[in-house]
């Protein structure tokens, strides 16, 4: 069992994070975050399912309906859907 499905992209930070671009079910992205400064402590004990499940409720999310995501040294970029509603005239 992946700690993630759906993974369109994963980049490591310079800060200790692993940051997880996935795709949702409507075609949107979704970017998580997972601080790795505390990882030791979700991987003691032989169960690596149990080790799974903890980090899977760890990962925090940064930005969600994005089509795209790129980290560029220090700055991250993310290009956003627009959702356009067209109203008519009754």
């Amino acid at each position: 069992m992946p700690i993630h499905q759906f993974v369109k992209a994963f980049f490591w930070s310079p800060y200790r994070e692993l940051l997880v671009e996935r795709m949702e079910p409507d075609g949107a992205n979704t970017v998580l975050k997972l601080d790795l400064r505390n990882i030791s402590s979700f991987i003691r004990g032989n169960n690596q399912l149990r080790a799974r499940m903890s980090i899977r409720k760890e990962f925090i999310v940064v930005v969600e309906n994005v089509e795209d995501f790129q980290i560029r040294g220090d700055f991250m970029f993310a290009v956003k859907k627009r959702v356009r509603i067209t109203m008519l005239p009754l």
